[in-house]
């Protein structure tokens, strides 16, 4: 491999599933978040890609592309086989090492897009620019902190070498750290549980250049504190699947299952809201499924008793849900008593009725003496 300067921050083995293949490249709907956007059609090869976002800065010892060369073998050319796993309905148990695959890959997503690097540059580059707007005095020595605590001093004549400088070793503290991060990660949720929802096709899902998110127990998005035991994933991995990783205390003897479930276009269309509002600049769909997106949140924003029965129903389903969560969290276990008894609630609803993996969990408890009728 020589030295692979134009680099995707989310690969195109992940994007191709939302793509229509046309010779040798996939073809995607996308459009940018803006006032005056348009959807466009373009190949994987053009989107989410950027130059040198893994490439170590010169005079960096050893390979400076070693890291987009990790990502190339163990992510990228992995990921098929991942996803074969996901989406293969007859596969509901899995060995340890296919589990940190699955992880490995669904993970990197997040912690390899350079969203993190983008927001400390620009802080950076509010700070510097407001000392120039403000300062005239080229020789004034200035100090700023930065947010690592380390103290930058500088002349204004200085700055702009002082802000490439800095940027040099933020760029080299990022490649280090989410590294690091990604794989401690990984071993953390070695114990979680995975669940695979199919949607309907009414609403297909859609992408972004930052597809997983990262959320608590309350449906909150909560990016900044990704080790909360509590927090949820979820990722779509092509226009009809979605996967949810769960938190490691509702996985009592189901940490080498996958789960399967279905939901309704509803279900889809609150999943594609979320996408869109996580997304950084772009939006990514198969072709037509963005134009379907947006009309889709046009028409269930629209206030008719139909929909607004709809939107309560959902949000008496997320809250039950959550409650469980909260209840298997606080004992530490899913078998037992306080669980049965919020199982009981949630049965007398009839809003879950056609869940799954509340039917494996009622299941579980019958199987310990916990009934739920």
């Amino acid at each position: 491999m020589g030295e692979p300067k134009h680099q995707h921050f989310i690969p195109r083995s992940y994007l191709k599933y939302f793509g229509v293949k046309v010779k040798d490249n996939y073809v995607v709907d996308t459009i940018m978040r803006g006032k005056n956007s348009q959807i466009m059609q373009l190949t994987t090869t053009n989107v989410c890609v950027d130059k040198n976002i893994y490439t170590f800065p010169l005079n960096t010892p050893g390979d400076r592309f070693a890291l987009e060369k990790f990502y190339a073998v163990h992510v990228d050319g992995v990921y098929p086989e991942v996803y074969d796993m996901l989406v293969n309905s007859n596969i509901s148990v899995i060995g340890q090492d296919d589990k940190r695959k699955i992880l490995n890959t669904i993970l990197s997503l997040y912690f390899r897009t350079p969203h993190f690097l983008n927001a400390q540059n620009e802080t950076l580059d509010l700070v510097l620019d407001q000392i120039a707007a403000e300062e005239k005095d080229l020789e004034k020595e200035h100090v700023i902190s930065l947010e690592d605590g380390v103290q930058l001093k500088f002349q204004l004549k200085d700055l702009e070498e002082i802000r490439a400088n800095t940027k040099v070793k933020y760029k080299e503290k990022f490649l280090i750290a989410h590294f690091a991060d990604w794989q401690d990660y990984v071993n953390y949720k070695m114990t979680c549980a995975i669940e695979v929802i199919t949607v309907s096709q009414e609403i297909p899902l859609i992408t972004s250049d930052n597809p997983v998110l990262i959320m608590d127990l309350g449906g909150i998005l909560n990016n900044p504190n990704i080790f909360h035991p509590d927090n949820i994933i979820e990722i779509p991995i092509n226009r009809a699947q979605y996967v949810i990783v769960y938190p490691n205390s509702a996985a009592e003897g189901a940490q080498l299952k996958i789960t399967r479930n279905f939901r309704d276009q509803y279900f889809a269309a609150a999943v594609n809201r979320r996408i869109q509002d996580n997304s950084e600049i772009r939006l990514i769909s198969h072709l037509g499924d963005l134009k379907t997106h947006f009309e889709s949140q046009i028409n269930l924003e629209k206030e008719t008793p139909e929909n607004l029965e709809i939107l309560e129903n959902m949000k008496r389903k997320a809250i039950l849900a959550r409650e469980l969560l909260q209840v298997i969290e606080k004992n530490g276990s899913r078998i037992n008593q306080e669980v049965a008894d919020k199982v009981r609630e949630i049965r007398k609803s009839r809003l879950m009725d056609d869940d799954l993996a509340l039917q494996q969990l009622i299941y579980d408890l019958a199987r310990n003496g916990y009934l739920t009728m």
